[in-house]
């Protein structure tokens, strides 16, 4: 165990107690032990914040076969429509950029999957709250125009209704 852990067992203040719930340790690391100390700190206000990042799409190159994108996406609608009329009328190169097209974008959209997929479970984590210690409790801050999340740990008061239990 470490000198602070009985520097802490040692002293005369009454020090926090956190339930027994999954706790964000190195979030209160940076605070006081000491309840006196800490309830002086909640005063001053501690947020807990986090962002909501989605991951953007890559973009597809700007030319396929030495055709422009734009060119190439109106060239997949008119093929999408008439296979057979377009083939007619169009050489291979307009059809080899047109499968480039298809295949640069279903690899864009793997990847973009992938990427919301190992977004959406940091972001799972990151909403989990630190456990507040007893006494204490989150509260949302709605802030207009932030594309995030904010919450404030506030005092209980004995007349609030007893949190939800939590899994």
């Amino acid at each position: 165990m470490s000198a602070r852990f009985f520097a802490l067992l040692s002293s005369s203040d009454p020090q926090l107690v956190f339930p027994a719930q999954r706790e964000k340790p190195e979030f209160w690391d940076a605070y006081p032990r000491a309840a006196d100390a800490f309830a002086a700190r909640v005063q001053e206000d501690i947020y807990y914040k986090f962002r909501l990042r989605w991951p953007s799409m890559r973009q597809p190159k700007e030319t396929y076969q030495g055709i422009p994108r734009s060119d190439v996406g109106r060239n997949l609608v008119f093929w999408l429509a008439d296979q057979v009329g377009f083939l007619k009328r169009h050489d291979n190169t307009v059809m080899r950029a047109i499968e480039e097209f298809i295949h640069d974008r279903q690899d864009a959209l793997t990847t973009w999957r992938r990427g919301n997929h190992n977004a959406e479970t940091a972001f799972q984590e990151a909403g989990r709250l630190p456990t507040p210690p007893l006494g204490f409790h989150w509260v949302y801050q709605r802030r207009k125009w932030v594309p995030g999340y904010t919450y404030r740990l506030e005092v209980e008061s004995p007349d609030a209704d007893p949190p939800p239990p939590s899994e």
